[in-house]
Protein backbone atom coordinates (compact mmCIF):
# COMPACT_ATOMS: atom_id res chain seq x y z
CA UNK A 1 0.00 0.00 0.00
CA UNK A 2 1.02 3.58 -0.51
CA UNK A 3 1.29 6.00 2.40
CA UNK A 4 -2.11 7.59 1.74
CA UNK A 5 -3.88 4.24 2.04
CA UNK A 6 -1.97 3.31 5.20
CA UNK A 7 -2.97 6.63 6.82
CA UNK A 8 -6.61 6.01 5.88
CA UNK A 9 -6.41 2.55 7.45
CA UNK A 10 -4.78 3.82 10.65
CA UNK A 11 -7.17 6.74 11.06
CA UNK A 12 -10.34 4.72 10.53
CA UNK A 13 -11.22 6.46 7.26
CA UNK A 14 -11.07 3.22 5.26
CA UNK A 15 -14.65 2.01 4.63
CA UNK A 16 -15.83 4.56 7.19
CA UNK A 17 -19.37 5.08 5.87
CA UNK A 18 -20.12 1.37 5.55
CA UNK A 19 -18.95 0.75 9.11
CA UNK A 20 -20.93 3.66 10.59
CA UNK A 21 -24.22 2.52 9.05
CA UNK A 22 -23.64 -1.14 9.87
CA UNK A 23 -22.76 -0.32 13.48
CA UNK A 24 -25.88 1.83 13.76
CA UNK A 25 -28.35 -0.73 12.43
CA UNK A 26 -26.86 -4.21 12.82
CA UNK A 27 -26.98 -5.97 16.19
CA UNK A 28 -25.97 -9.11 18.11
CA UNK A 29 -28.84 -11.15 16.67
CA UNK A 30 -27.88 -10.57 13.03
CA UNK A 31 -26.42 -13.21 10.73
CA UNK A 32 -24.36 -11.11 8.33
CA UNK A 33 -23.14 -11.96 4.85
CA UNK A 34 -20.48 -9.60 3.49
CA UNK A 35 -19.57 -9.24 -0.18
CA UNK A 36 -16.29 -7.51 -0.96
CA UNK A 37 -14.54 -8.15 2.35
CA UNK A 38 -11.28 -6.60 1.16
CA UNK A 39 -8.72 -6.52 3.96
CA UNK A 40 -11.36 -7.44 6.51
CA UNK A 41 -11.16 -4.08 8.26
CA UNK A 42 -14.87 -3.23 8.13
CA UNK A 43 -15.89 -6.74 9.23
CA UNK A 44 -13.40 -6.73 12.11
CA UNK A 45 -14.60 -3.34 13.36
CA UNK A 46 -18.21 -4.49 13.05
CA UNK A 47 -17.56 -7.67 15.01
CA UNK A 48 -15.91 -5.68 17.78
CA UNK A 49 -18.72 -3.10 17.84
CA UNK A 50 -21.88 -5.25 17.71
CA UNK A 51 -20.76 -8.89 18.13
CA UNK A 52 -23.18 -10.32 15.54
CA UNK A 53 -24.48 -13.87 15.84
CA UNK A 54 -22.43 -14.86 12.78
CA UNK A 55 -20.61 -13.37 9.83
CA UNK A 56 -19.55 -14.92 6.53
CA UNK A 57 -17.32 -12.92 4.20
CA UNK A 58 -16.66 -13.29 0.47
CA UNK A 59 -13.66 -11.76 -1.29
CA UNK A 60 -12.30 -12.41 -4.77
CA UNK A 61 -8.71 -11.28 -4.23
CA UNK A 62 -6.46 -13.93 -2.59
CA UNK A 63 -4.00 -11.21 -1.47
CA UNK A 64 -6.74 -9.46 0.48
CA UNK A 65 -7.99 -12.77 1.88
CA UNK A 66 -4.51 -13.57 3.18
CA UNK A 67 -4.41 -10.26 5.06
CA UNK A 68 -8.00 -10.57 6.35
CA UNK A 69 -7.41 -14.11 7.56
CA UNK A 70 -4.48 -12.99 9.70
CA UNK A 71 -6.42 -9.99 10.98
CA UNK A 72 -9.34 -12.14 12.11
CA UNK A 73 -7.09 -14.83 13.59
CA UNK A 74 -4.92 -12.38 15.56
CA UNK A 75 -8.05 -10.85 17.07
CA UNK A 76 -9.71 -14.19 17.88
CA UNK A 77 -12.64 -13.48 15.57
CA UNK A 78 -14.71 -16.37 14.29
CA UNK A 79 -15.29 -15.48 10.64
CA UNK A 80 -16.19 -17.79 7.77
CA UNK A 81 -13.94 -16.28 5.07
CA UNK A 82 -14.34 -17.61 1.53
CA UNK A 83 -12.79 -16.76 -1.82
CA UNK A 84 -15.41 -15.89 -4.42
CA UNK A 85 -17.70 -13.16 -5.65
CA UNK A 86 -21.28 -12.47 -6.55
CA UNK A 87 -22.03 -13.47 -10.13
CA UNK A 88 -23.89 -15.92 -12.30
CA UNK A 89 -22.34 -19.06 -10.86
CA UNK A 90 -19.59 -19.40 -13.46
CA UNK A 91 -15.84 -18.93 -13.06
CA UNK A 92 -14.50 -15.58 -14.22
CA UNK A 93 -11.10 -14.00 -14.81
CA UNK A 94 -10.02 -11.71 -11.98
CA UNK A 95 -7.07 -9.32 -12.13
CA UNK A 96 -5.32 -9.28 -8.75
CA UNK A 97 -3.02 -6.28 -8.44
CA UNK A 98 0.02 -6.54 -6.22
CA UNK A 99 -1.15 -3.60 -4.09
CA UNK A 100 -4.69 -5.09 -3.99
CA UNK A 101 -6.33 -1.66 -4.35
CA UNK A 102 -7.08 -1.68 -8.08
CA UNK A 103 -7.96 -5.37 -8.28
CA UNK A 104 -11.03 -6.02 -10.40
CA UNK A 105 -12.82 -8.29 -12.86
CA UNK A 106 -11.89 -5.66 -15.46
CA UNK A 107 -8.35 -5.90 -16.83
CA UNK A 108 -6.27 -2.91 -15.65
CA UNK A 109 -5.45 -0.45 -18.43
CA UNK A 110 -2.81 1.58 -16.59
CA UNK A 111 -1.43 -0.93 -14.12
CA UNK A 112 1.14 -3.60 -14.98
CA UNK A 113 1.73 -5.39 -11.68
CA UNK A 114 -1.14 -7.86 -11.58
CA UNK A 115 -1.95 -11.52 -12.01
CA UNK A 116 -4.89 -12.94 -13.93
CA UNK A 117 -6.56 -15.64 -11.88
CA UNK A 118 -9.81 -17.58 -12.12
CA UNK A 119 -12.37 -16.90 -9.42
CA UNK A 120 -15.61 -18.71 -8.63
CA UNK A 121 -18.80 -16.65 -8.60
CA UNK A 122 -22.02 -17.45 -6.80
CA UNK A 123 -25.61 -16.46 -7.39
CA UNK A 124 -27.07 -14.32 -4.63
CA UNK A 125 -30.21 -16.39 -4.10
CA UNK A 126 -28.17 -19.60 -3.82
CA UNK A 127 -25.90 -18.12 -1.14
CA UNK A 128 -28.84 -16.80 0.87
CA UNK A 129 -30.58 -20.17 0.69
CA UNK A 130 -27.41 -22.01 1.74
CA UNK A 131 -26.18 -19.76 4.56
CA UNK A 132 -29.45 -18.16 5.74
CA UNK A 133 -28.25 -14.65 6.62
CA UNK A 134 -30.70 -11.92 7.54
CA UNK A 135 -28.35 -8.99 6.84
CA UNK A 136 -26.14 -8.08 3.88
CA UNK A 137 -23.02 -5.88 3.96
CA UNK A 138 -21.89 -5.11 0.40
CA UNK A 139 -19.14 -3.18 -1.39
CA UNK A 140 -18.32 -4.83 -4.72
CA UNK A 141 -17.04 -1.88 -6.77
CA UNK A 142 -19.94 -1.58 -9.21
CA UNK A 143 -20.85 -5.24 -9.71
CA UNK A 144 -23.98 -4.61 -7.62
CA UNK A 145 -25.51 -3.27 -10.83
CA UNK A 146 -25.73 -6.81 -12.18
CA UNK A 147 -25.62 -9.20 -9.25
CA UNK A 148 -27.20 -7.62 -6.16
CA UNK A 149 -30.89 -7.87 -7.02
CA UNK A 150 -33.07 -7.06 -3.98
CA UNK A 151 -35.86 -9.22 -5.40
CA UNK A 152 -33.58 -12.22 -4.74
CA UNK A 153 -33.01 -11.29 -1.09
CA UNK A 154 -35.48 -13.67 0.47
CA UNK A 155 -35.53 -13.41 4.29
CA UNK A 156 -33.08 -10.49 4.22
CA UNK A 157 -34.29 -7.60 6.35
CA UNK A 158 -31.22 -5.31 6.46
CA UNK A 159 -28.83 -4.20 3.71
CA UNK A 160 -25.85 -1.85 3.95
CA UNK A 161 -24.56 -1.32 0.41
CA UNK A 162 -22.12 1.07 -1.22
CA UNK A 163 -23.21 2.14 -4.68
CA UNK A 164 -20.74 3.23 -7.37
CA UNK A 165 -22.35 5.79 -9.73
CA UNK A 166 -18.89 6.67 -11.02
CA UNK A 167 -18.95 3.23 -12.67
CA UNK A 168 -22.49 3.13 -14.08
CA UNK A 169 -23.89 6.67 -13.78
CA UNK A 170 -26.53 8.42 -11.68
CA UNK A 171 -29.46 7.13 -13.74
CA UNK A 172 -28.53 3.53 -12.92
CA UNK A 173 -28.05 4.50 -9.26
CA UNK A 174 -31.66 5.72 -9.17
CA UNK A 175 -32.81 2.46 -10.76
CA UNK A 176 -30.91 0.39 -8.21
CA UNK A 177 -32.32 2.35 -5.29
CA UNK A 178 -35.84 2.10 -6.72
CA UNK A 179 -35.43 -1.67 -7.09
CA UNK A 180 -35.00 -1.95 -3.32
CA UNK A 181 -38.13 0.11 -2.72
CA UNK A 182 -40.06 -2.06 -5.19
CA UNK A 183 -38.84 -5.15 -3.30
CA UNK A 184 -40.39 -3.91 -0.02
CA UNK A 185 -37.30 -2.25 1.44
CA UNK A 186 -37.26 1.27 2.83
CA UNK A 187 -34.28 3.59 2.53
CA UNK A 188 -33.51 4.57 6.11
CA UNK A 189 -30.24 6.49 5.78
CA UNK A 190 -27.42 7.38 3.42
CA UNK A 191 -23.82 8.42 4.02
CA UNK A 192 -22.23 9.60 0.80
CA UNK A 193 -22.62 6.62 -1.56
CA UNK A 194 -23.47 4.09 1.14
CA UNK A 195 -27.15 3.27 1.72
CA UNK A 196 -29.02 1.42 4.44
CA UNK A 197 -32.24 -0.34 3.44
CA UNK A 198 -34.59 -2.13 5.81
CA UNK A 199 -37.37 -4.56 4.98
CA UNK A 200 -40.82 -3.07 5.52
CA UNK A 201 -42.98 -6.18 4.97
Amino acid sequence: MDQKRLIALASGALEREEFILAKRYFNKDDRIMEFGCGLGVAAARLIKAVQPASIICFEANPLAIEYASVLFSNNNMNVNLLQGALGDGSKKNFYACNDYILSSFDEPSEHQNYKKIEVATFELSDLIHRHKPNAIFCDIEGAEQHFCDPHKMENIDKVVIEFHPEVYGKAVLKQLSKAFIDADFQLRETLKQTYFFERTA
